[in-house]
This record gives C-alpha cells, structure tokens and sequence, in this order.
C-alpha cells in the first residue's frame, strides 16, 4: 500500500514538474489581465460554465476527472519502465516493475473504455435534450 502511495506522490511530482514551465512561460509572456480572461475563457469551454445544460457540465466534468487519471497512470507506465530499465538484474526490482507496468496499462485500459463510454453517453443524453 505505502509503494503505491508513494508511487501516486511521484506521479504528481513529476507531472508537475513538467507541466509548471509551460504554464509559467505562459503568463510571464501574457499580461495579468490576458491571462486571466484566457484562463476564464479556458475554464469556461472545459466546465461548461454559462451553459445551463447540466448534461453539457456534468459531461466536461467527467471527461477532465477521467483526462487527469490518464495522465497519472501513464506516469505510472513510464515509472514502472524506468524502475525496469534501473534494476540491473535485480529481480525483486524487475518484479515490481512488471508489476507496476501491468497494473498501470490494465488501469489505462479501464480508464480509456470509460472516457470512450461517457462520451458516448454524453453525446447521446446532450443530442435526446435538444
């Protein structure tokens, strides 16, 4: 349990780490104003904010949750290659990192059929309402 806890942590470190000089280069390149109003603009088209269809919000909620998990399993994926890669020899490493690697794809799949079937039931819900 503790492994996997600490595996999920260096996940969202990792993510993290990658993702902050995008985001930084973004709004120093931006005034505080422009960055503000494209951020809103973001969250707006992402959460269906201004839209009074629940099924639209609900859905966009949905697929960003489902977007994130994706992103954290396939952190996952790559940690378990480079604990695989690292283990020379070690078979009690190469184990774990089988192991890992496996859980994370099985998780992905799972993910990825979930994100496929909300769509579908989303678009379907969203196009019976209008």
């Amino acid at each position: 349990m503790f492994i996997f806890i600490k595996n999920i942590v260096f996940a969202i470190i990792l993510t993290t780490i990658l993702t902050v000089p995008f985001i930084a280069t973004n709004v120093e390149a931006a005034s505080v104003d422009v960055a503000q109003s494209v951020l809103q603009g973001v969250g707006n088209k992402i959460f269906g904010v201004g839209e009074s269809d629940i099924v639209v919000v609900v859905g966009r909620v949905i697929q960003a949750i489902l977007g994130l998990i994706g992103v954290v399993f396939t952190a996952l994926i790559i940690y378990g290659g480079i604990m695989y890669m690292t283990a020379a020899g070690n078979q009690e490493q190469v184990g774990k990192a089988r192991t890992l690697i496996r859980d994370s794809v099985i998780g992905l799949a799972i993910i990825i059929l979930s994100f496929a079937i909300t769509e579908f039931v989303i678009t379907n819900l969203f196009d019976s309402v209008t």
